[in-house]
């Protein structure tokens, strides 16, 4: 079934099946999707506000440019939905969203906004991040590994612990004293 341009306000999927169905430029409003299968699905352009996406299986299913907004995602692996051409992401923005144990491997995100957010626990391994803005986000038990963080935007950030051995971050911002936590990541003892 191919959907376009539909609103849905407090659809409750918990353990359900949700199959062969492609999503264009839908909004989904206060929507609860959990412990649900997506199995050959496409959302392309879609837009998520207020709902909350907890430990979800991604099979054979495509996500294009879609854009959350106060949304609370949790236990996401970004690798496993799949992308148009493996380039186009398959998100376009995060507002004010809590992403906690997510993974993102690999993705290009150069500039790509995540002020405002809460990442908890989430795991950023082998991405392009250049000139990314981590602005007021909150990283608590986030992992940073083999990444470009290079011109990226930490300011005002709190609770990170990024490595600066295996991570690049040339030019990249940070507020102090917040700033002292990059210190403590490389086994300097600051008193």
């Amino acid at each position: 079934m191919r959907y376009e341009y539909e609103e849905y306000e407090n659809i409750q999927m918990d353990g359900a099946l949700l199959e062969d169905a492609i999503f264009e430029e839908c909004t989904f409003y206060k929507c609860r999707i959990s412990e649900t299968k997506l199995r050959h699905c496409s959302f392309r352009g879609c837009s998520f506000q207020e709902c909350t996406i907890f430990n979800n299986r991604f099979e054979f299913t495509d996500a294009t440019s879609c854009r959350f907004f106060e949304c609370s995602l949790v236990g996401v692996s970004w690798n496993d939905v799949e992308r148009e051409n493996n380039i186009i992401l398959p998100f376009a923005a995060f507002e004010n969203c809590t992403l906690k144990h997510n993974l993102f491997v690999g993705f290009k995100m150069r500039k790509f906004d995540f002020s405002d957010c809460d990442l908890l626990g989430t795991t950023f391994q082998q991405c392009d991040l250049k000139e990314s803005s981590f602005q007021r986000a909150g990283l608590e038990g986030t992992t940073f590994l083999q990444n470009d963080l290079t011109g990226a935007d930490f300011r005002d950030a709190e609770n990170y612990s990024i490595s600066l051995e295996s991570n690049k971050m040339k030019k990249s911002r940070f507020s102090f004293p917040d700033a002292i936590r990059l210190l403590a990541s490389s086994g300097i003892i600051v008193e």
